[in-house]
């Protein structure tokens, strides 16, 4: 579906809501700082552990205990960076040897948020030129917004180059997208897989449900960089 023409269907992009920090304490380290926040939202209370280190590192630690049941698509911890950061770049492991270059799940790729101006309009009902990769929405296309399963890294840049790099151990998930002014991006510790009805009895088994009191954590390393991976 074209942008342009895409059904007006609210974005499934639920996060928790009315946070209220009860503590913050920051002390110094050998590495840097380290910053301690306590507080609640409506839907759990808990903990943000943040160490930055003088190189532009941050690791983040959360632990939450949540107040409610759910079942979640994802569950992770989501940061908010400038609209200009919409170049996605990653590696990840992959589940298959072999890929189509422009496949969203292929093992290292890179993706705009929207697709380059030099692609036509189209109107209603006409087939589109370019690839499904290209589709998109307000979220951004479909390259740029899919869940990017057991990643060693992902990044979100500027044209420039600058922007944020997050590393990990091919266990977690990320699933970047526009949500107005900014770029979104998700870091998930868990990430089911997908939605689709028909396979719903399927995929049951990837769910991770939640009831009151189920502990929420998970550490999240983040740097900051000035050029291309």
């Amino acid at each position: 579906v074209s942008q342009s023409h895409s059904a007006d269907i609210p974005p499934f992009n639920v996060t928790c809501a009315q946070w209220q920090a009860s503590s913050v304490k920051a002390r110094q380290t050998g590495e840097g700082v380290e910053i301690r926040v306590d507080g609640q939202y409506k839907e759990a209370a808990g903990t943000y552990t943040m160490q930055i280190d003088g190189a532009g590192r941050l690791i983040v630690q959360y632990h939450f205990v949540y107040q409610d049941k759910v079942n979640p698509r994802q569950i992770g911890i989501v940061f908010d960076l400038p609209k200009a950061c919409d170049t996605l770049a990653w590696q990840r492991k992959v589940q298959w040897t072999v890929y189509p270059p422009d496949h969203i799940g292929r093992p290292v790729g890179q993706a705009k948020a929207f697709r380059d101006a030099k692609w036509p309009k189209i109107k209603y009902r006409q087939e589109p030129p370019w690839p499904w990769a290209l589709d998109s929405n307000a979220l951004g296309t479909n390259d740029f917004r899919a869940t990017r399963r057991d990643i060693l890294w992902a990044s979100l840049r500027e044209a420039d180059g600058h922007g944020v790099l997050v590393r990990s151990d091919g266990k977690q998930s990320t699933r970047a997208y526009v949500d107005g002014d900014r770029i979104r991006l998700l870091v998930a510790d868990f990430s089911g897989r997908g939605g689709e009805s028909f396979l719903r009895g399927h995929l049951a088994g990837w769910r991770r449900p939640l009831k009151k009191g189920s502990v929420l954590q998970d550490c999240v390393r983040l740097e900051l960089v000035g050029s291309p991976q």
